[in-house]
C-alpha cells in the first residue's frame, strides 16, 4: 500500500453518507446550538434578555448544513447550552442523548468534540466526566475528538479503538504556537498513539508562527501515513485555512450563516479557495 493510500480514511456511514479525508482538503462546520442571528452577525452576541432554544438552533444549524459546500459538521458539545448547564455526569450524558437526535439527522457525517476549557473550550471537565462523555459520543458519531493533553487520553485512546468511530486527536493552544519541531513531534505521538488522523491548531502572532505550523504540516504529510489537520489560529493564520492538500492539509474549518468569531471565512469562500489551491 502506498503512503497515499495510507492516508486515506473514511468517515461516516448509513443514511449520512460518507467522505474521504486524505484526498481534498474537507470542509468541516461546527455546529453549537448558539444563536445565530443577532445585530451583529457574531454566534452568541444576543441583546440582553434575548431567548432561544439551543436544540431548535442545533437543528437549523444542521439545516444550513445542507445547502453549503460542507463536507463534515463538528459538533461542539462544549458549547451546547443543555450540556454546560448540566450539573452531574448524569445530567451531561443526557444533554448528550437531547443533542444527539437532533445532529443524528445531519446531511453529512458528524465529528462530535467536547473541547475542554484546559484547550480553549466551553466547559471545565473532571477527567472522569471527560472520558465518560466521549465515550459515549464515540457509540453514536462517526468520529470523535480526543485532546492527546487531557488526564488518561493514552489509556481512552486505546479503548476507543474498539468503537466504530474515527479517532482524531488533537491539541490545541490558544495563545502561543510552538516552535516548529514540537508542533511536528505532538503530530508524530498523536500517530503513534493510534490517532486515525492527526489536529493541532495553534494561535499565531505573525508570519513566523504561521510558517512554523505550515513547515511541520508539510513535514507530516511526507514523513506520516495519517491524514493531518494543522491550523494557525487567527487573522495571522488565515492561509493555513484555505491552503490544501498542496501543503498536506486534510481538511479545515468553515462557517455557515453567521461567523462564530470576526474575520473568519464561509465555508463558501473557502471551498472556492481550496479549489483555487489544489488545481495548481
Amino acid at each position: 500500500m502506498t503512503q497515499e493510500a495510507r492516508r486515506r480514511v473514511v468517515i461516516g456511514r448509513g443514511p449520512r453518507g460518507r467522505r474521504v479525508m486524505g484526498e481534498r482538503a474537507l470542509i468541516i462546520v461546527p455546529v453549537t446550538g448558539q444563536p445565530t442571528q443577532c445585530s451583529t452577525g457574531i454566534v452568541g452576541d444576543m441583546p440582553a434578555g434575548a431567548c432561544h432554544d439551543p436544540v431548535e438552533d442545533l437543528a437549523l444549524e444542521c439545516e444550513r448544513v445542507a445547502n453549503s459546500p460542507a463536507d463534515l459538521i463538528e459538533w461542539r458539545v462544549d458549547m451546547f447550552a443543555p450540556f454546560q448547564q448540566a450539573r452531574t455526569l448524569s445530567a451531561r450524558l443526557s444533554a448528550l442523548e437531547q443533542g444527539w437526535t437532533v445532529v443524528e439527522s445531519a446531511p453529512v457525517p458528524v465529528l462530535a468534540t467536547i473541547r475542554t476549557c484546559d484547550e480553549g473550550g466551553a466547559v471545565c471537565l473532571s477527567a472522569q466526566e471527560y472520558h465518560a462523555c466521549v465515550r459515549a459520543l464515540a457509540q453514536w458519531a462517526d468520529a470523535v475528538d480526543v485532546q492527546v493533553g487531557a488526564e488518561g487520553a493514552i489509556d481512552l485512546m486505546e479503548e476507543l479503538k474498539l468503537s466504530r468511530a474515527v479517532l482524531v486527536a488533537s491539541n490545541h493552544d490558544f495563545a502561543a504556537t510552538p516552535p516548529e519541531d514540537d508542533v511536528f513531534d505532538t503530530l508524530r505521538q498523536m500517530q503513534f498513539l493510534g490517532a486515525d488522523i492527526a489536529k493541532v491548531a495553534y494561535a499565531a502572532a505573525g508570519p513566523a508562527d504561521l510558517l512554523a505550523v505550515m513547515n511541520a504540516q508539510m513535514r507530516a504529510r511526507d514523513g506520516l501515513e495519517v491524514p493531518v489537520i494543522a491550523i494557525a489560529m487567527g487573522i495571522p493564520g488565515a492561509m493555513s485555512r484555505i491552503a490544501g492538500m498542496a501543503v498536506g492539509s486534510a481538511a479545515t474549518f468553515a462557517t455557515v450563516g453567521a461567523a462564530s468569531a470576526p474575520g473568519q471565512f464561509s465555508a463558501l469562500q473557502v471551498r472556492e479557495a481550496l479549489d483555487l489551491m489544489e488545481a495548481v
